[in-house]
């Protein structure tokens, strides 16, 4: 990451690490100087706190509840701080899985199976970084449910109340929102053309 991070603010790369070992090269294209260069997915403070040594702004996880993304974010910025480094929290970006429909109680069920899917999908097809026991369709479908009030789903109203408050409790400038979790392609493509309204009530 700091190899990664180095060439992307540079425009130049050299390994000189115990992994990785070449001479400096130009990076091509150029990259565009920006505040940033990237930002890391994190799921827990200890990944937050890594982000925030290199300067880096953060991507949260969608599993994960609106008090430990606010952890997540408190270890973030403490750390950057520590570190000297002037971070914007604006920068930050969370993530969410979204579901509009014409009540919360549906879009919540259509999120619940979309990810349940999602899951035994991954669980098929994925090779996992840590082993564990592929979960059944029914643990599959507990664990969706557990999560259903990390997500955006509900009404078009209902839609933009979440996503106000998640601004307003995290501060961050943008919310990367993943229709696919809303299962099937047809209720994919209807959050998407649903999400013009939402959007329109800002």
């Amino acid at each position: 990451m700091a190899l990664l991070d180095a060439a992307l603010r540079q425009g130049r790369a050299k390994g000189g690490g115990d992994r990785y070992r070449f001479d400096e090269v130009p990076v091509i294209p150029t990259p565009v100087p920006s505040r940033a260069p990237f930002v890391l997915a994190v799921a827990s403070p200890d990944s937050a706190r890594l982000a925030a040594r290199h300067g880096l702004p953060v991507l949260l996880s969608p599993v994960t509840d609106l008090p430990t993304k606010r952890a997540v974010l408190d270890a973030h910025a403490e750390t950057a701080a520590e570190h000297g480094h002037q971070l914007d929290p604006r920068d930050n970006i969370d993530s969410s899985y979204f579901a509009v429909a014409e009540d919360t109680a549906t879009a919540r069920d259509l999120l619940t199976e979309g990810i349940t899917e999602l899951t035994l999908r991954a669980a098929q097809e994925g090779t996992p970084l840590l082993e564990r026991p592929k979960p059944t369709p029914a643990q599959a479908r507990d664990e969706a449910a557990q999560l259903a009030d990390c997500h955006i789903a509900g009404d078009v109203r209902e839609c933009r109340r979440l996503l106000a408050q998640r601004r307003e409790a995290l501060g961050i400038g943008r919310i990367l929102l993943m229709p696919e979790g809303a299962g099937s392609r047809e209720a994919a493509l209807r959050t998407i053309r649903a999400a013009g309204e939402v959007f329109a009530l800002f």
